[in-house]
């Protein structure tokens, strides 16, 4: 989506091929074969699909090949290790962490009180993350990437048009969903009981995908007029709601595939994500501005619910499991903790380099992640604020990063066209 452009330094964006010298293994995924899995059912988790937000790049940002990939399903061995606060990649530079990013005081909360007396916490010198795999596959930057609800598998969303299915214990590629049309692919989320995926693109629709096969369900068309970058199972998988670049919410019926209410968000404005809470009662929004909003489900506005702070657009928002906060990344280099019954700010968390492009809590609520064109992403105790792990290893924009359902590891999606599992236990 296009907010992620906005205050990224555009000497971070790519550099040449992508290098893979820190992680344990990688895996490079073979030609799709979209065999049938004999996988079973999953449970049912509270946690879903990795949150509401999506995908949070521009389908206008350039779509690039990796050169020089392999492609054959090798697997190759570490031969480089993660140091302490650096990165070392043979004769290249040594990659420093991101200096602290300080706050405009100058900027208030119309919702609570002035940035200066909001509890403003700094990354200090976090402990680095343990990268136990790195997936390959893609040829084109990968925008979003979430876990099933029982942990078994991920599903990644790319701007080469496909979405891929990964074994989260193996990092091999067990499907690969494509479909004649499909554009850059935005965001994608998995169902409650393990068995559809659904994704967004930046052509307008909305697709519904089989886990194990790969095939695809069908396609929810003729709702949005651009770009859609979220979409997401709610109600017991009853139905998906998606957002998109027109402005508009639109929830569907997941069994007969058929649009059951549009809805214009506030000014029609620009949507990056859109997230019900667990009550089901209404949607917070993030979008090409620095406010975000809370709406009921008809789309009236709550204007007591205008959550600003931000000190530019907002990537994505998403509430915890429980409903009682809602979490925002954005350019301005933040991520923020908010009270979901009185939009107050709680925390606001400074510490990476360039724009925050996403933020999810893990299930319990007691972690998030964060991840930012800055290349790495970070993991935060959702309580104090404070930097737990830092995940190096990427080599360009880190796009979205997400916990597996018992909280033990994080997957993280990049522009350098790969995937990273962390351990962060």
């Amino acid at each position: 989506m296009g907010l992620g452009l906005v205050g990224c330094n555009p000497k971070r964006l790519r550099r040449g091929r992508s290098f893979s010298l820190l992680r344990r293994n990688t895996f490079v995924a073979p030609e799709p074969s979209n065999a049938d899995d004999d996988g079973d059912n999953v449970e049912t988790d509270s946690h879903g699909g990795g949150g509401g937000g999506g995908g949070n790049l521009s389908q206008n940002s350039p779509s690039r090949t990796q050169s020089g990939d392999d492609s054959d399903g090798v697997m190759t061995g570490t031969s480089q290790r993660l140091s302490q606060g650096t990165i070392s990649s043979g004769s290249r530079k040594p990659l420093s962490l991101p200096p602290l990013m300080r706050e405009d005081k100058n900027k208030t909360n119309v919702n609570s009180a002035s940035a200066t007396s909001m509890n403003t916490t700094p990354a200090t010198n976090s402990k680095p993350a343990k990268c136990l795999f790195e997936c390959r596959g893609h040829t084109s930057e990968i925008r979003h990437a979430c876990y099933s609800p029982d942990g078994t598998y991920f599903v990644s969303a790319s701007a080469d048009h496909t979405a891929r299915i990964w074994d989260a214990s193996t990092g091999t590629c067990t499907a690969t969903l494509e479909d004649d049309g499909m554009e850059i692919v935005t965001s994608v989320s998995c169902s409650q009981e393990g068995q559809r995926v659904v994704s967004a693109s930046s052509d307008g629709n909305v697709r519904l995908w089989d886990m194990q096969t790969g095939k695809l369900i069908g396609t929810f068309k003729g709702a949005h007029n651009f770009g859609v970058n979220s979409a997401i199972f709610t109600e017991g998988d009853a139905h998906i709601m998606s957002a998109g670049e027109d402005g508009t919410i639109c929830t569907w019926d997941a069994a007969t595939l058929s649009r059951s209410s549009t809805v214009k968000a506030d000014n029609g404005i620009f949507l990056t994500s859109a997230s019900l809470h667990p009550d089901g009662t209404r949607v917070i929004t993030s979008r090409k501005d620095s406010a975000l909003r809370v709406s009921s489900r008809s789309g009236s506005v709550d204007s007591a619910m205008i959550m600003d702070g931000h000190n530019g657009f907002v990537n994505s928002a998403c509430y915890s499991s429980d409903g009682s906060r809602a979490l925002s990344a954005s350019v301005d280099n933040t991520a923020r903790i908010w009270d979901a019954s009185t939009g107050e700010c709680l925390l606001t968390c400074l510490g990476h380099g360039d724009a925050v492009h996403d933020a999810s809590f893990s299930a319990n609520g007691r972690r998030f992640v964060t991840a930012s064109a800055d290349r790495t992403a970070r993991i935060w105790d959702a309580s104090t604020g404070e930097c737990l792990l830092t995940c190096l290893g990427h080599d360009d924009v880190v796009s979205s990063a997400c916990f597996s359902p018992d909280g033990s590891h994080v997957v993280s999606s990049s522009w350098d066209t790969s995937l990273c599992v962390w351990e962060c236990i």
